[in-house]
């Protein structure tokens, strides 16, 4: 009886054709179902369909060409060789010379000249400059100054006569100079110091003023 009651009432509850809900009804209890699983792809579908609105007027628009592609280098004809060195005289192949001095242009009567004078088994020779003059006893190529001595810029020192002497067997072999200089004239004497003179004033004031050779010696002579 209870189990005939329990089927009365659920086929009672179930409803029929003219009791069931209509397609729009249907689709509301549907989307209420399943909304869970909707909303994300919805969201999905969204996002897709923005997407490719932003990127249809990109597709649209022609890419630019490589020929209108800005750049930053620069380029420059290299310069011919016959241009090269038109403009740059003394350049070849990228390669400056270091510059060359000019020579200047000296009066040959600026310059000192070594003045010979011969005397036999010796030689001497005198340099002028301009505010010195000097003395040198020339042995092949070397010059062993005897002595310098100053001097204004419009004199001159020349030799007009020398020989050796040697006043005994104990004392040094002497060398007598006679020297102009400007003016004056007179005896110079140099006693021999190992390999070469060395200039004496004791017997240069003995001999200075001595008029000739002979008197030269017999005055160093007498000499101590």
């Amino acid at each position: 009886m209870r189990r005939s009651t329990e089927a009365f009432a659920q086929y009672i509850a179930r409803p029929g054709p003219e009791n069931r809900p209509g397609a729009w009804a249907r689709l509301r209890l549907w989307l209420r179902d399943h909304a869970n699983r909707l909303v994300p792809v919805a969201a999905g579908a969204c996002a897709v369909a923005i997407g490719v609105i932003v990127a249809m007027p990109m597709l649209r628009s022609p890419l630019p060409s490589t020929a209108e592609a800005p750049t930053t280098v620069s380029r420059q004809r290299a310069p011919d060789i016959a241009d090269e060195q038109s403009a740059q005289p003394g350049t070849r192949m990228g390669i400056r010379p270091a510059p060359v001095p000019m020579p200047r242009t000296v009066d040959p009567q600026s310059q000192p000249v070594l003045e010979r004078y011969s005397f036999g088994d010796f030689e001497l020779g005198v340099i002028n400059t301009p505010d010195t003059v000097a003395i040198y006893l020339l042995e092949g190529n070397l010059q062993r100054q005897l002595e310098i001595t100053r001097k204004d810029a419009g004199v001159t020192g020349a030799i007009t006569d020398a020989f050796t002497y040697q006043p005994g067997s104990e004392a040094p072999q002497l060398l007598l100079i006679r020297f102009r200089l400007g003016e004056d004239e007179g005896w110079k004497v140099f006693a021999r110091s190992g390999a070469g003179y060395a200039f004496s004033s004791e017997m240069t004031a003995i001999a200075e003023n001595a008029p000739d050779r002979a008197e030269a010696e017999r005055r160093l002579g007498g000499a101590p």
